[in-house]
């Protein structure tokens, strides 16, 4: 963290920022736990194989270390710095039975390009304000860990591509029942992450029976459902959230038909695509002007 321009911030979960790295009063003297995340394997054996062989992995939240040290000009700065700190960066910003994370944000450059990677986190030691002696004693010298029980990084940037145009010719091969009026659309996100991503796909009507697929997994969302004239309703695919609601508020998971992958509906990457290209098919019935399919999401990053 010896560059100027890297910075690093602490962002609470009501949106204030607090920046961790500000020399020469502040300054991350090291830190460490942004690169592999730790992953755990799922494996089977038969009754006469040797070892084991594995059937799939999941990854184990990811740990972020970093020391830091402020320095301040006055016992009474020293004090209110502490406050400060504690304020910003304790578990107490939230209810214990709704604990919510802050962010921590990386900001470096990299080939010239300007970055920036964020960490969903909580503090999960640190802070404990041993005091210093000597010159430093209006001095905070704290070894702090952070926890990211997703410890999938990204990038804040929010990304959105749209279906608002409609064909009547059917060209593709799909499992949507034929029916008079059905129309389809069609668009290309190039995804640039290293990891899945699961958007936010929110349908404007008018729309009958919507059909989303993702061509190139084969991945679909089929909802048995009318949205009316101005109606907007949201497919929120988050790895921890998996609801379809409209505007009104009504849940609409009734209406999802049972061959739908709704935990599995994501946007892929290079290579599991080629090139990161995931071809998004929509068909639905009645699509006028007015009628946009929108996927909104993040680029996500195994590691950096």
């Amino acid at each position: 963290m010896a560059k100027e321009w890297q910075e690093l911030q602490f962002i609470r979960s009501d949106g204030v920022v607090y920046n961790l790295h500000s020399p020469p009063s502040r300054a991350v003297l090291n830190m460490s736990g942004w690169g592999k995340p730790v992953n755990n394997f799922h494996t089977t054996s038969g009754p006469y194989q040797h070892g084991e062989t594995p059937i799939s992995y999941r990854l184990s939240p990811r740990t972020i270390s970093l020391e830091l040290v402020h320095t301040f000009q006055s016992r009474s700065q020293w004090y209110n710095g502490r406050s400060s700190m504690l304020a910003q960066m304790g578990v107490n910003n939230a209810s214990p039975n709704l604990p919510l994370p802050g962010v921590l944000r990386w900001h470096y450059i990299i080939n010239g390009v300007y970055t920036i990677r964020d960490l969903d986190i909580f503090t999960v030691s640190g802070l404990g304000f041993t005091p210093l002696e000597g010159w430093r004693e209006w001095s905070v010298l704290e070894s702090m860990e952070f926890i990211a029980h997703n410890p999938i990084i990204y990038d804040p940037t929010v990304h959105t591509s749209a279906v608002s145009t409609f064909y009547d010719s059917l060209i593709f091969p799909m499992n949507f029942p034929f029916v008079l009026g059905t129309s389809y659309g069609i668009m290309d996100v190039t995804y640039g992450g290293t990891w899945e991503e699961y958007p936010t796909i929110t349908v404007t009507g008018p729309a009958a029976g919507v059909y989303i697929e993702n061509y190139t997994t084969g991945k679909k969302l089929r909802l048995n459902y009318t949205v009316s004239l101005n109606e907007t309703i949201t497919f929120d695919l988050k790895y921890n959230t998996k609801t379809i609601t409209s505007d009104s508020g009504q849940d609409l998971s009734q209406y999802l038909s049972d061959d739908s992958d709704l935990g599995e509906f994501n946007l892929q990457y290079d290579p599991i695509v080629p090139d990161g290209i995931n071809t998004i098919i929509v068909y639905t019935i009645g699509a006028t002007t007015g009628t946009t399919f929108t996927f909104t999401y993040y680029n996500r990053y195994y590691g950096i």
